[in-house]
Formats: structure tokens, sequence, C-alpha cells
């Protein structure tokens, strides 16, 4: 077990990451929930995509709470929705969509947010730019 402590989209993050990847190769399996504002899964989908590789699983949390067609807190602002709808439009052969698991029990928190790597070497689209990510010197 290993304890770090840094912002999930900071470049430490990302660097880390890309040190276990070398370590410990085999699936990575990723779920985004921190902070649900729509820029900061944004940054955490740019930051995990380009170090997954096909068939790696992200999951990105609570995306019912605003932006969807049934809102569980209405008025919350952007949310996960919006960054998982924009970051899979920009990048469309980046994931897919597991819906099978999504709704394995009827109902779910992360809607459009069980995602599955596909294979390709396409750079990836980001909607931010390092200029808006406030973690890119930590």
């Amino acid at each position: 077990v290993e304890v770090f402590t840094a912002p999930s989209a900071s470049l430490r993050t990302q660097r880390r990451v890309e040190q276990l990847r070398l370590e410990f190769p085999g699936p990575m399996f990723v779920i985004l929930d921190g902070d649900h504002g729509q820029a900061n899964v944004t940054l955490e989908l740019q930051v995990f995509t380009p170090l997954m590789v096909e068939g790696d699983y992200l999951i990105v949390e609570d995306s019912n709470l605003d932006g969807n067609p049934h809102p569980v807190y209405p008025g919350w602002g952007p949310s996960p929705w919006d960054a998982v709808v924009e970051f899979v439009a920009m990048n469309r052969d980046a994931f897919s969509r597991d819906i099978k698991r999504e709704f394995k029990f009827g109902a779910t928190q992360s809607m459009f947010g069980f995602l599955q790597r596909r294979r390709g070497g396409k750079a990836i689209n980001n909607p931010l730019s390092d200029d808006e990510n406030p973690y890119t010197h930590l």
C-alpha cells in the first residue's frame, strides 16, 4: 500500500502513474471520484487517458448530479456528465461505453461513466489547455 497525496490531475500524479505502469504491467482500473466540477473531471480525463492501454477501465463517478436527462441535483452546475460527454465527443476512438455494466443493477450514479479504453494511437484532443490546469506546476 502506498499513500500518495497530490491533486488527481497534477503532473506529479501523472508521473507516478507512469512509474507504476512500468513497475506493474497489466490492466489498469481508474475511478474518478474527486472534485466533481466539469473542469477537474476534464483534467483528470486528460491526465489518465494517455496512460491507459486497450482494455483498461475507467469509471467517472457521480455523473448523475446535473447536466443529464435525469439529474439528482439540478442546479449543481457543470458536472462530471458534462466533462465525459465533451471529452468522449472530442475523442471518439478513445473509449467504448460499457452500457451492460452501467445498468447492471438497474440504476447508476455514473451515467455514461463506465468506459473501457480502446486501441488507437491517435493523440488525445484536450478540451482544456495546460494554461487552464491549475496543477501543472505540482
